[in-house]
């Protein structure tokens, strides 16, 4: 089910998307407590150590290589103790199963994410949807058009 505070911590996991450099995938993760209280929040990203530069942000096969994920920069940054029966609300698509695997490790209890999958991870975050069961829940979001991308900062969750 749904709640108020589902929809709240969503907008809130897209707004850290946006801060991502990468041009092409924006993530953004917002994990909070069973009292809705923030633990953490992470971006896709390099490590510090590694330059933002335009050269490195386009070159795919380095950034598959080095870019840490929204879910694990999350878990990296939050208290281990409060992490464990959290929420995790992730924009704007399912985790991988790498950050499945970290995520259910960290003891996270419930993911909430959108529907929205590219075509070519399908087969992948069907193996986390299968993984993760009952603990996700997907935001049903029937208003996205066909050419609205979630990297849109236009793309509707109101």
């Amino acid at each position: 089910m749904i709640t108020v505070w589902d929809h709240r911590h969503l907008k809130l996991a897209r707004e850290v998307a946006s801060w991502s450099k990468d041009p092409r995938r924006k993530v953004g993760c917002f994990m909070v407590t069973k009292k809705h209280e923030p633990i953490s929040y992470g971006y896709n990203g390099f490590p510090s150590e590694i330059d933002d530069s335009s050269d490195n942000l386009t070159n795919d096969d380095f950034r598959r290589k080095f870019m840490i994920h929204a879910e694990t920069n999350a878990i990296r940054l939050g208290d281990r103790d409060r992490l464990r029966g959290a929420t995790a609300y992730i924009w704007p698509f399912l985790p991988c199963q790498p950050c499945t695997s970290m995520l259910l490790g960290a003891g996270i209890d419930r993911i909430v994410t959108t529907e929205y999958a590219p075509e070519h991870w399908v087969s992948a975050f069907s193996d986390s949807k299968k993984v993760l069961g009952e603990r996700v829940v997907i935001y049903q979001m029937s208003d996205i058009r066909q050419q609205t991308t979630p990297y849109d900062p236009a793309f509707p969750l109101n």
